[in-house]
């Protein structure tokens, strides 16, 4: 698998996580922007796996939601 192909499948990965447990705690986009101090479509586009999302907004972001970022790629 190509580097690129590894970063793409990472950054799906993450937005899926990030979806997921934004659901799971039962928070719109909205009330997660509010929490992390962005705007609901920065969101948006972290959960579309919009790979121009500034790494610190995804960290401020899995951070409100408990998320780590494992080192070799994978959330939990």
């Amino acid at each position: 698998m190509s580097a690129m192909s590894a970063t793409s499948n990472n950054i799906t990965a993450f937005a899926m996580a990030v979806r997921d447990r934004r659901k799971a705690l039962r928070l719109t986009q909205q009330d997660l922007a509010d929490l992390c101090d962005v705007q609901r479509q920065t969101i948006g586009r972290l959960e579309a796996a919009d790979p121009t999302v500034a790494v610190g907004t995804a960290m401020a972001v899995a951070d409100a939601l408990g998320l780590e970022i494992l080192s070799d790629g994978d959330v939990s």
